[in-house]
């Protein structure tokens, strides 16, 4: 026997669609997310209380599925809710040497800003990540600074092991 809601299944809304979308972005890079998070990617203007009732319809219809506090596509392996967690474990610790070699990196001549990006960025570090840094510089100085941090790295870190963070790979605007 069917019931009513089988024979007038509810429809589709914005916020589904969105929250979708967020999900299966986040799915390629095997990563559940908290509904919070969610929440914070999601492009469509929400109350809380809206979220929940879309993640709620979507887990009814078999289009997702929630394993403790993450969300993650009804497909996904619940393996990688394991690898998120020990990611997030990483973090921290990767995060804890990046803030000193951010402020070692800081102290350069025409340094403004450093910041973390790549995988550390979005709280995820595992044996294949490493630490990215985005360098902002003084207008017009870029390629001093470069050589600066290239030149140091060469002096006194040439056959450390520890260097890796120093790595310049080359990029253009």
């Amino acid at each position: 026997m069917q019931t009513l809601s089988a024979l007038h299944p509810p429809s589709v809304t914005e916020l589904d669609t969105a929250v979708m979308s967020v999900l299966i972005y986040f799915d390629y890079f095997k990563h559940p997310l908290k509904a919070i998070e969610i929440s914070e990617y999601c492009n469509v203007q929400h109350d809380p209380s809206e979220l929940q009732l879309s993640l709620q319809k979507l887990e009814e219809r078999n289009f997702i599925k929630k394993t403790d506090a993450f969300y993650m596509l009804f497909e996904a392996d619940p393996s990688i809710l394991n690898r998120r967690i020990q990611g997030e474990q990483k973090a921290e610790e990767a995060l804890k040497i990046a803030r000193k070699q951010a402020n070692f990196i800081a102290k350069f001549p025409y340094v403004q800003s450093v910041c973390v990006s790549g995988s550390l960025s979005k709280n995820y570090f595992d044996k294949k990540s490493d630490i990215d840094f985005f360098i902002i510089t003084t207008p017009n100085r870029l390629w001093i600074c470069r050589s600066l941090l290239v030149a140091w790295k060469k002096i006194f870190l040439m056959n450390s092991t520890s260097t890796k963070f120093l790595e310049l790979k080359s990029s253009s605007l």
